[in-house]
This record gives C-alpha cells, structure tokens and sequence, in this order.
C-alpha cells in the first residue's frame, strides 16, 4: 500500500461516525483537541514546488530546519527568573488558549502546501486577498484574522507592538512584497520562537491564473542564527467553496479553567 493511499484511508477514517456505544475516558487521561482535528483537511500528497518535490517548507537554511541559538527554544524562560510559573496567570498563557490569536505570528506561516490535500480546502490556509489603491486586505479564514497592509509607504514607529504587527507593502514586477515589524511578544509559540525583534517578508507571486508562490523570510536575532526562508504553493479555492466565519466554541472558559486548576493544586499541596 503506497503512503498515498495510507493517509487517503486515515482521513477517511477520521471522517466516520464516532460509536455511540463507546466507553467513557478513562479518568485523569489525556483529553485530545478531536473536536477540532476532524473536521480539518490533512494532507495526502508530498509538495511539489518549482516541479520539485518538497520535504520541508523551508529552503534556506538548506537542511530545512530552524537555526535556532542555545537556549532559545525555552519561550518561558523569562518568566522563570521572574519567580513565575506556566500557570501563574493569564500573562504566561499562549495566546491561542483565548483565541486571541491564531497561536502563530501570522497566518500561513506554517500551514502544509495548498495543493496536497483532498479537496484543496482547510480553514487554516483559506484566505481572500482584496486591494484598492492605498492598501491590500488579506482575510484569514483561520480565526478571522484581517491584515490591513499599506502600500507605498514607511513603518509605523513608536507605535507600540501589534498582534499580526505592522506591515507596509509594495510591488516587484508580479509580486507583492510585505514587510512587518513590532509583533507582540507573546506570539511566540512551540512551532516558531520569536521576540518583539521578529521580522518578517512576504512574498506573493502569480505562478498562474490559479495558483500563487507565497514565500516568506524572518529574521530576530535574539532567537535565530540567521534569517530563514520558506516556499508554500497556493491554489484558487475550488468553485462553490467559501470562506466562513472561524467562531471559537468554547468561549472564554478554558483560561480560568486552567488557573483555577492550578489554585486548587498548589492549596492541595500545602
């Protein structure tokens, strides 16, 4: 059986109705994000990109990984000289846990080719690009995330940090260029480490009438040797497909959920 027909056979499997019959959770198990995952586009193919294949989104540095620095990778850190813990409050808790952000920097970062799933479409790499003279608008259907991007012009300075950051655009030939600064701190997260030095370039590039290259290049120094480079092909939704509202539906529970917890744990303890 080829590793095609493997992943083709699991989706088909994630998409089968659960057994009514089925036993509780074991107590005190792992509670699993299932919710979420099934109803979500897996890839099935390897990317191909520029006519070839692709095992990794990133291009530069050539072995396809994160040049990180000794010891970046512990986003916590800061917080431990501080005397803090990971629970201590809602300072420490990622983003995502509140649906304040889609737990990356901005969307598609790391999103799987465009091109390899079944049917092309998943909420995370959705997006609707609009543009008038003074700005392009890109939508994100992943958390709903809208960028407003200014054209021709210069960065916003002494502004303060942004969650998606501040970002300029221009035109190279059929490219869209877009660079952004002064991103939040806290957007750091477990698949890409960054500070409020995080920058980074987009690019968007018509390949033909139906697909784009998006490419991106960050650099921050406090956490990467070096800058990094990544290629993501992106095809045309398919006709009667559509972008529709990402609408969180736990609410805002989970966070005092959490810290609750951790309360009753540290009392217990005493």
């Amino acid at each position: 059986m080829s590793l095609e027909q493997v992943a083709r056979d699991l989706d088909d499997l994630r998409a089968l109705p659960i057994d009514p019959d089925r036993a509780a959770p074991r107590r005190g198990g792992i509670v699993g994000a299932f919710a979420d995952q099934n109803f979500e586009t897996r890839p099935i193919i390897v990317s191909r990109v520029r006519g070839e294949y692709r095992t990794s989104l990133i291009i530069d540095p050539l072995n396809g990984r994160l040049p990180y620095l000794e010891g970046a990778r512990d986003i916590r850190a800061d917080w431990r000289v501080q005397g803090f813990g990971p629970y201590d409050g809602p300072e420490i808790r990622p983003g995502q846990e509140r649906c304040l952000n889609s737990g990356g920097q901005l969307p598609l970062l790391f999103t799987f080719d465009a091109t390899n799933a079944i049917d092309g479409d998943n909420p995370i790499r959705n997006i609707q690009i609009v543009q008038n003279a003074n700005y392009v608008v890109i939508l994100s259907e992943y958390f709903s995330a809208v960028r407003v991007i200014r054209l021709g012009t210069e960065h916003i300075e002494d502004q303060g940090d942004k969650w998606l950051g501040d970002s300029i655009a221009h035109y190279e030939g059929n490219s869209l260029v877009i660079h952004s600064k002064n991103f939040r701190p806290e957007q750091s997260n477990f698949f890409l480490r960054s500070t409020a030095q995080l920058q980074i370039t987009e690019t968007y590039t018509s390949v033909s009438a139906d697909e784009l290259l998006f490419s991106y290049t960050l650099s921050d120094p406090r956490i990467y040797s070096r800058s990094v480079t990544a290629e993501i092909p992106l095809r045309r939704m398919a006709s009667g497909q559509k972008i529709y509202e990402y609408a969180c539906h736990e609410g805002n529970y989970s966070l005092p959920s959490i810290l609750q917890a951790a309360r009753m744990r540290e009392s217990q303890a005493r």
